[in-house]
């Protein structure tokens, strides 16, 4: 809705304004005009003898790198089917243009609800960035901002991959940058990998980290344990083996078998072997 407030004075059917210089479709109309009839164009006959249309480099009228953009996946769908007879007209360009910068928003929200942001703080950072220095001064350079409105998005995949431990996340991310480099602008696709690769760096480094506290913590817990168990054999003269809990209670033969002995350190198995073997050979002898 900002983005159509913004740009009231290129929408409102009077008095209609419009963007000139490179905001133009060049060779757009004549490639998808033969696309739809199943020809793919892979040379150019407008250009002196002649030039490669896809990888050969800067198109007349509009600087596009290697004509990528023709395969981006929007412009397939927008300007396909807006073609007609080797025509695009302005209105569709113009609104192609505008929903980036509503996808942009979107993915800018997306991408701050990922890192945990609350909904109202999420869309005012989706508007800072669709109505940031870069968007609007590139407003005329729409395969620019075809481009960079990707970057949310491929950063919440990252996001959420680290999240999630899922590798379909990255997959997702990797996906998106390729539909960005396909948008039209290769240089500021490379950009957006070096924000996605130093995002990772980061991301991988403090998992790196978390590893190491937990691996010091139960280095630390077992340690302690060691040292505690240490403390407590040498507090004792005569360590218990483990089997000595089975005669914490040993029958008295001269007592009904139901009663255990309980009185003494001696006979409860709380002293030394030795000591208890000697109780209960006197109380034998006795016949108690």
């Amino acid at each position: 809705m900002l983005v159509v407030v913004k740009c009231w004075n290129l929408l409102r059917p009077w008095d209609r304004q419009y963007r000139a210089g490179d905001f133009a479709l060049s060779i757009e109309p004549h490639f998808y005009h033969w696309l739809k009839r199943g020809v793919v164009l892979l040379w150019d006959p407008t250009i002196g003898t002649g030039s490669w249309l896809l990888g050969g480099g800067t198109h007349p009228r509009f600087p596009v790198i290697s004509n990528l953009h023709l395969f981006y996946p929007l412009n397939l769908l927008w300007l396909g089917l807006a073609e007609r007879q080797h025509l695009i007209s302005y209105s569709a360009l113009l609104g192609h243009h505008l929903f980036h910068y509503g996808l942009a928003g979107a993915f800018t929200y997306a991408y701050a609800r990922v890192l945990g942001v609350d909904r109202f703080p999420a869309t005012v950072s989706s508007i800072a960035f669709v109505f940031s220095g870069f968007m609007m001064a590139h407003f005329n350079h729409w395969t620019f901002v075809d481009t960079v409105a990707w970057l949310p998005a491929i950063l919440a995949c990252v996001v959420r991959a680290d999240q999630t431990g899922r590798l379909w996340w990255g997959a997702l991310g990797g996906a998106a940058l390729g539909v960005a480099l396909l948008a039209g602008a290769p240089q500021f696709a490379m950009y957006n990998a070096f924000a996605v690769s130093g995002l990772a760096l980061v991301l991988v480094g403090r998992r790196a980290s978390r590893s190491l506290d937990h691996a010091d913590a139960r280095g630390r817990q077992s340690s302690h344990g060691r040292a505690r168990r240490s403390r407590r054999d040498r507090g004792s003269p005569h360590p218990r083996p483990r089997y000595w809990r089975r005669l914490a209670h040993v029958p008295d033969p001269g007592r009904p078998r139901d009663r255990r002995v309980d009185d003494g350190p001696a006979r409860s198995g709380r002293g030394p072997p030795e000591a208890s073997r000697r109780a209960l050979v006197a109380d034998a002898r006795r016949g108690v």
